[in-house]
């Protein structure tokens, strides 16, 4: 994703560019606590482990759909909303 596509979604620049978040001196210390609370949730129950992978489908899913729809639409492809 470029700079002008972030910059229409989120409705202006960021206030943080990917590069300052991702070389951050204390991004791996951030990680660790997220992903520690985030199995603090999820552990040890089936249940929640399968709809956690379930959603994740989900997103990835709806996500990819929701990426390549807008490029069928332009190109015009047979079975498209403008392809005929």
């Amino acid at each position: 994703m470029d700079q002008a596509e972030i910059e229409r979604l989120v409705g202006g620049p960021p206030r943080l560019s990917l590069d300052v978040i991702v070389n951050h001196p204390r991004i791996a210390l951030a990680r660790k606590a997220y992903i520690d609370r985030f199995l603090e949730v999820y552990s040890g129950d089936p249940f929640l482990v399968r709809l956690l992978i379930e959603s994740g489908r989900f997103i990835v899913y709806h996500s990819a759909v929701g990426w390549k729809l807008p490029r069928i639409r332009r190109a015009g492809t047979p079975g498209s909303p403008s392809g005929g």
